[in-house]
């Protein structure tokens, strides 16, 4: 980004911040939000001429309002961990006091992220993924008090500040991790006639090592997701013509035609043991069973960026500042919001008033509802797309 370009945009986001940027078209972008115990945490941020400032308290800072406005930062972050010396330069001199447990998801890395998915399609993707991890944090551990953020970005973060999470530890937040992902699911269990004792489905986050007793196809939650999946892998079969299903059915391993017309016949006529969770429905399918389980567990469990979740001292995005990299806001929502979420205009802050731009070489993105695909040269586009452009490096002032 050239210096005028960098000024130009910085200007921008200190009129945003101090209350003057308003963008009626998308919606009420409204400002930043406080986190909890803001005095507690630790705060950094980045400039626009590059570099990160940490090792911040409020008390250095001042208010946060003033401040913001008048640094113009490009990027802004609080602590997800609260301390007694937040401006302490060495960690271990801070005073750790407990920590809110956050869980990340990146369009980027999720599993069926595609190379040539546009932006929106990659920021949809993301929100089912979002969707379905929230079913794990709210449903299976019962989190009560949370908070969804888009992140500005590729993604999404969700902030949990239960007093349960607070004082646990990476070990303890792994298992958090290992949980939600199915990490460590083994299909024999299934099959096994133990009892396991215990019914406290969050009795592991006491540090306890568990696994077994979360992950059993027999009990808990995990065991009604997965009785879901079979159910409706069942019913996905079981409306195939013949042919096809065998065909289907034999893609398995050590599974002819013989048990494919065993299975077709289990799928159409006993899916109602399938769902109470019998897999002896069809004798001598072990191994297929087996394999149907830990595909069930694939497709089911949730994503999350292990070494932010298990991180007691993460960085995290300040929900209503400005994402240095898109120009959008970091916005937080309600849980009655995130379905009617669109992120490429709900996130939009700036204007859409014409501003002329260079283009270097041709450039296509999508933002605001609209996409723009222009060859290399000068041109003129909304604000708020050519902010998103000169922020990715595509664009700059004329």
């Amino acid at each position: 980004m050239d210096d005028r370009t960098r000024a130009y945009v910085r200007g921008r986001f200190g009129d945003y911040y101090r209350g003057t940027v308003s963008a009626p078209e998308f919606g009420d972008t409204g400002g930043v939000v406080d986190p909890r115990a803001p005095d507690d945490r630790e705060w950094a941020y980045v400039v626009f001429s590059g570099g990160m400032v940490r090792h911040k308290s409020l008390l250095d800072l001042g208010s946060l309002d003033g401040w913001l406005a008048d640094t113009k930062p490009q990027h802004v972050y609080y602590s997800s961990a609260r301390y007694d010396r937040p401006e302490a330069s060495a960690m271990s001199d801070k005073g750790w006091k407990g920590a809110d447990l956050i869980f990340d998801l990146d369009a980027d890395h999720l599993r069926d992220a595609e190379p040539d998915d546009t932006y929106a399609e990659m920021l949809a993707k993301c929100k089912d993924a979002l969707l379905n991890l929230l079913s794990f944090v709210e449903g299976d551990l019962g989190f009560e008090d949370t908070l969804v953020v888009f992140s500005g970005g590729r993604g999404y973060h969700i902030h949990v500040y239960d007093d349960r999470v607070q004082s646990l530890g990476s070990d303890a937040r792994r298992e958090i991790v290992d949980y939600v992902k199915g990490t460590g699911f083994r299909a024999e269990h299934a099959f096994s006639s133990e009892t396991v004792a215990g019914s406290d489905r969050n009795e592991w986050m006491h540090g306890r090592k568990s696994s077994t007793q979360l992950q059993r196809l027999r009990g808990g939650a995990w065991s009604e997701r997965i009785r879901d999946w079979l159910v409706g892998y069942a019913n996905e079969v079981a409306s195939m013509e013949d042919d096809e299903a065998v065909e289907h059915l034999r893609g398995y391993d050590n599974v002819g035609e013989k048990k494919a017309d065993k299975l077709l016949e289990v799928f159409r006529d006993r899916r109602e043991e399938i769902g109470s969770g019998n897999l002896d429905v069809a004798r001598g399918a072990r191994g297929f069973w087996e394999t149907l389980l830990l595909r069930a567990v694939e497709e089911t469990s949730a994503e999350t960026d292990e070494p932010v979740t298990t991180d007691t001292r993460r960085l995290i995005r300040l929900p209503g500042s400005l994402h240095g990299g898109t120009g959008f806001r970091v916005v937080p929502l309600g849980r009655g919001e995130l379905d009617g979420f669109d992120p490429l205009r709900d996130a939009v802050v700036f204007s859409n008033r014409e501003q002329t731009v260079v283009a270097d070489e041709a450039v296509e993105f999508e933002v605001g509802g609209r996409r723009f695909n222009t060859e290399a040269g000068e041109f003129s586009v909304p604000e708020y797309a050519a902010i998103f452009g000169m922020l990715r490096g595509d664009l700059r002032l004329r």
